[in-house]
């Protein structure tokens, strides 16, 4: 039962905050390293990875992102209208060999009378 309890959280936690890159771990716990050493090793982990972390990047990444869903968004659009424009057409062409059927059957039926 607790570690349904704790999966469940988990499982919210990983939902909210998976695909956040700006998202940094407050504490990291290690079972092969003392209590005592985390506060400084994550204090020098927090302060590299502030280093390392520049913001501008992650707004190109986030800009990247967004116009690649934009592009595909837009071949998704132009499949969409020619695919319209192919059934429009195949539309037509049916209704065109309807009145032709239709015109013949008359000339049968005007024909035999």
């Amino acid at each position: 039962m607790f570690y349904k309890e704790h999966e469940d959280q988990f499982k919210v936690m990983d939902e909210m905050f998976n695909k956040k890159p700006w998202m940094t771990p407050i504490l990291t716990l290690d079972s092969s390293n003392p209590t005592s050493s985390l506060s400084s090793e994550c204090s020098a982990e927090n302060k590299n990875a502030d280093n390392k972390k520049d913001p501008s990047s992650y707004k190109t990444k986030i800009r990247s992102t967004r116009i690649n869903k934009f592009s595909m968004i837009e071949k998704m659009i132009a499949t969409t209208e020619q695919s319209n424009i192919e059934r429009k057409k195949m539309h037509e062409e049916a209704m065109s060999r309807q009145d032709k059927l239709l015109d013949i059957l008359e000339k049968i039926v005007t024909t035999q009378k």
